[in-house]
């Protein structure tokens, strides 16, 4: 069966699932301006949160009863392993967010 996903609703659904990672990558620690879009929210997640991302993603796709929602899922999850097995996770996002100064990391 074929479902047909307009521009505009998916620009809205990814942005939804944006607004939610966003706050899930607080929730872990990352500091607000490494969330400035998609990309940068998925490839600042440490670890733990790329597992809950992923379930979180998956869990939308398979019982959201939009199947806009469900498509947009699809392509973050797509975009997330793009992401993740392009880069290893930095340092940064390993350890949670930390602060420099003159002594030293925090």
């Amino acid at each position: 069966m074929a479902v047909y996903v307009y521009p505009e609703q998916f620009e809205r659904c990814v942005a939804l699932l944006t607004q939610r990672l966003q706050t899930m990558a607080s929730r872990g620690g990352v500091a607000d301006e490494d969330c400035a879009d998609l990309q940068s929210t998925l490839a600042a997640l440490p670890p733990l949160s790329r597992d809950r991302t992923s379930v979180m993603l998956q869990g939308v796709r398979a019982q959201t009863g939009d199947p806009c929602m469900a498509f947009a899922a699809s392509y973050v999850l797509n975009l997330a392993a793009e992401i993740w097995e392009g880069e290893p996770a930095s340092i940064a996002a390993l350890t949670g967010s930390l602060s420099q100064d003159s002594q030293g990391v925090r």
